[in-house]
C-alpha cells in the first residue's frame, strides 16, 4: 500500500512514526508531507530514502494530486492543517487515519508573542483555515478555527460535512477514546481502536543515585505557552531549591527544546538526558505525558503548578499537584499503594511494547476493505 503520512516538525516524523510504526514502514511503499520549508530540510538532512514533499511549496491542486496517489492518509494532531488535509484527503475516498500522538489538553492558551515571532507560519495557518472552511462550505468554521487556536475555546468545529474528520482513529486507551469524543469527534464517532501507547519503547532507563532529582522538560516557551522570563525564574528556582537539600539536579530534556534552554542548563552545569529516561526517587515536572511513566516505576511524582495552565485529569490522577518546591517536604506524598497507581497510570496510558505491531494490523484491514 502507499501510505503516506503528515507531520509538522521534522523530529516529530521520527517519534511518532519512523521510531515506533516499523512494522508498517517495513511493508509499505511510504511518503513524507511535511509542514514547511525549513522542517523539509532537517527531515533530508536525516537522510531518509522516503519520498518528501513540503505543503508550503505546493500550490493549488499540486496537494490533492499528492494524495489521492496514495491509498492511506496519516495524522497524529488536531491541528488546522490536519484538518485541512484530511478533508482532501476524504473528498478522494482515501482513507484517512489519525493516531494520538501523546497526551491532550482541550484548552491552550498560547501567548501573542508566539504568533507575531512566527508571522510566516500564522499566515500560513490562516490559508489553511480560510480553504477548510470553503471545502466544508462553512464560513463559520474559520471562526471557530480562531477561537479555538488563539482565545482558548473548546475544541468544537461544528462541521457541516462529514469529510472533517479522519474515519478511523487510534488512540491510546478507553480514557482517550472517550475524551476525543468529547473535544475532537462526536458522540456519533465510533471507528476508534484502542493500541496502547508506545511512550516507552522510544527510552532506556538510567538509574540515577537517591541524591539525584529529575526535572522534565517541556517546550512551553517552544510552544509560545509560557513566557521566557516565567521559565527560566521558574528553573532558577529549581536549581537554588536541589543546592538547597543538597540533591543533584538532572533534566529529561525535550527532542524540541530551545537552543536556549539547553545553554541554560549547561551554563548551570545541568546535566540533560535526550535518548533516555533518569530514574531518580523524586521527578518534578508539570503535565508532561511522560510524568506517569515515572510513577509507573515508582518514582514519586510531582506537578507543579503553573498560573493559567490546567492540569489534565490524568496526571493528577497519578501524580502529587503542588504549587511550591516547598511543599514536596512540607506535605506528605499522597498515600497509595504502589499497585494502585500503577494501575491508574495503566488505565489512562496504557504503555505497550506491541504498538507497532498493533498500527500495522489496522493498516491491513484497510488494504483488505
Amino acid at each position: 500500500m502507499k501510505i503516506i503520512f503528515f507531520e509538522i516538525d521534522a523530529i516529530n516524523v521520527k517519534r511518532y512514526y519512523l521510531d515506533v510504526l516499523k512494522e508498517v514502514i517495513n511493508s509499505n511503499e511510504i511518503s513524507i508531507l511535511i509542514e514547511n520549508e525549513e522542517e523539509e530540510r532537517k527531515l533530508k538532512a536525516f537522510g531518509y530514502e522516503f519520498r518528501i514533499e513540503c505543503l508550503e511549496k505546493l500550490k493549488g491542486n499540486d496537494i490533492d494530486t499528492l494524495i489521492k496517489n496514495h491509498d492511506v492518509f496519516i495524522i497524529n494532531g488536531q491541528r488546522i492543517p490536519d484538518i485541512y488535509l484530511t478533508q482532501i484527503s476524504n473528498s478522494y475516498g482515501i482513507h484517512t487515519v489519525y493516531i494520538q500522538h501523546g497526551l491532550y489538553i482541550p484548552l491552550m492558551k498560547r501567548n501573542a508573542f508566539f504568533f507575531i515571532s512566527k508571522l510566516k507560519k500564522t499566515l500560513r495557518y490562516l490559508n489553511y483555515a480560510i480553504r477548510s472552511s470553503i471545502l466544508d462550505s462553512n464560513i463559520l468554521l474559520f471562526f471557530r478555527f480562531f477561537l479555538t487556536h488563539t482565545l482558548i475555546e473548546k475544541r468544537e468545529y461544528n462541521f457541516k460535512k462529514t469529510i472533517g474528520f479522519p474515519n478511523r482513529a487510534i488512540v491510546i486507551s478507553k480514557y482517550w477514546e472517550e475524551w476525543h469524543k468529547t473535544y475532537y469527534f462526536n458522540e456519533d464517532f465510533s471507528r476508534f481502536t484502542i493500541c496502547g501507547n508506545p511512550e516507552l519503547i522510544r527510552y532506556q532507563n538510567s538509574e540515577l543515585g537517591d541524591d539525584s532529582i529529575v526535572y522534565c522538560y517541556q517546550t512551553l516557551v517552544e510552544d509560545g505557552r509560557l513566557s521566557k522570563e516565567k521559565m527560566y525564574e521558574i528553573l532558577e528556582n529549581l536549581i537554588t531549591w536541589s543546592v538547597l537539600k543538597k540533591k543533584e539536579l538532572v533534566v529529561k530534556g525535550h527532542p524540541r527544546m530551545g537552543h536556549e534552554a539547553i545553554a541554560f542548563f549547561k551554563d548551570h552545569n545541568v546535566k540533560i538526558f535526550r535518548d533516555s529516561i533518569p530514574i531518580a526517587p523524586i521527578v518534578i515536572g508539570h503535565y508532561s505525558s511522560l510524568l506517569p511513566a515515572w510513577a509507573y516505576f515508582g518514582c514519586k511524582v510531582y506537578s507543579l503548578k503553573l498560573e493559567g495552565h490546567n492540569i489534565q485529569e490524568s496526571i493528577v490522577k497519578t501524580t502529587q499537584v503542588i504549587n511550591h518546591l516547598d511543599e514536596i517536604d512540607s506535605k506528605p506524598y499522597k498515600e497509595s499503594k504502589y499497585s494502585d497507581i500503577k494501575e491508574e497510570v495503566s488505565y489512562y496510558f496504557n504503555y505497550t511494547k506491541d504498538y507497532g505491531e498493533n498500527v500495522n494490523k489496522i493498516i491491513i484491514e484497510l488494504e483488505k476493505s
